[in-house]
């Protein structure tokens, strides 16, 4: 997933990277979005809440 952070005006292009890392910031954005959907309820969200937030999540993955 794209987890959507603010990228420094600096900052190569991501089709630029090398690709190690560009894995390891997939693996990365993908366990921060998986850390917020399990701590989603601990916050105090309601499970209609957490369901959305889950939906959007895989919208956004899949670029829609």
């Amino acid at each position: 997933m794209a987890a959507y952070y603010a990228a420094p005006p600096n900052a190569p292009p991501r089709h630029s990277l090398p690709p190690k890392f560009l894995r390891g910031l997939e693996e990365l954005e993908e366990n921060s979005v998986r850390n917020f959907l399990n701590i989603l309820p601990e916050l105090g969200a309601a499970p209609s809440m957490v369901i959305f937030v889950r939906e959007a999540t895989v919208d956004l993955q899949a670029g829609l």
